[in-house]
């Protein structure tokens, strides 16, 4: 078993995500954490094992802004 106790910095680092989504997890009761003064404590071995997917981001489509892209939209308006 391991004693391992760690901050929510560490515990986000592990566990690739955001600090405070590991406070959210706390919050949520996804994850186990004790209160140590202003910040929480989490042991090693209550982390989830499996690596959580990195979503992937939004496809942007590129749009002209101002008159050239008043001309295009009136464009795919005419088509």
């Amino acid at each position: 078993m391991n004693d391992e106790i760690l901050t929510t910095a560490e515990a986000a680092a592990a566990m690739r995500v955001h600090e405070r989504t590991v406070l959210r997890m706390i919050a949520r009761g996804d994850l186990r954490g004790v209160k140590v003064g202003k910040g929480y404590r989490i042991r090693a071995d209550e982390l989830p094992t499996a690596p959580r997917p990195r979503p992937n981001p939004p496809k942007r489509r590129y749009r002209p802004s101002g008159s050239i892209g008043r001309i295009v939209a009136d464009m795919e308006a005419a088509s």
